[in-house]
């Protein structure tokens, strides 16, 4: 996601991050996205922004609870924010709530794109999943080799 953002994003004003920047949110905890994405950030701290437009995360069986429920609600109360994605890690599942639907989750699979209305970039669910080796990639590479 890291590469596809840095790739989009290259002449704009907005600028994607890895794990090493933490989100101050609202509550005042620190977190650490997998990826981010942040645009004229005001935050006078070089270690964390308070203004993310993009948040990513990957989610497993031991992040899934934190992910779906703890940092979502966290996440959700960051006025810049626009997206906040999880990756399934596992299988092939993208999950990406939007401000614009008032945060209700759309569920994408692999033959789906992805809109990521905020910065308009669009990417298919098997560009996201690339490098993964999971059940659902070995399937679908399978059936596209046929």
């Amino acid at each position: 996601m890291l590469r596809e953002f840095n790739g989009h994003l290259k002449t704009s004003s907005y600028e994607s991050f890895g794990s090493n920047i933490k989100v101050r949110t609202p509550t005042g905890s620190y977190r650490y996205p997998d990826c981010m994405v942040v645009c004229d950030d005001q935050t006078e701290n070089e270690y964390y922004t308070e203004s993310p437009t993009i948040l990513v995360e990957v989610i497993s069986r031991s992040t899934r609870k934190i992910d779906e429920q703890i940092k979502r609600l966290e996440y959700m109360n960051i006025p810049t924010l626009k997206e906040y994605v999880l990756i399934e890690q596992d299988f092939a599942d993208v999950t990406v709530y939007r401000q614009s639907d008032d945060w209700r989750p759309t569920h994408y699979f692999l033959g789906d794109d992805v809109l990521f209305e905020s910065i308009d970039l669009a990417l298919s669910v098997e560009e996201i999943y690339h490098r993964v080796q999971n059940q659902d990639m070995e399937e679908f590479l399978e059936v596209e080799k046929q």
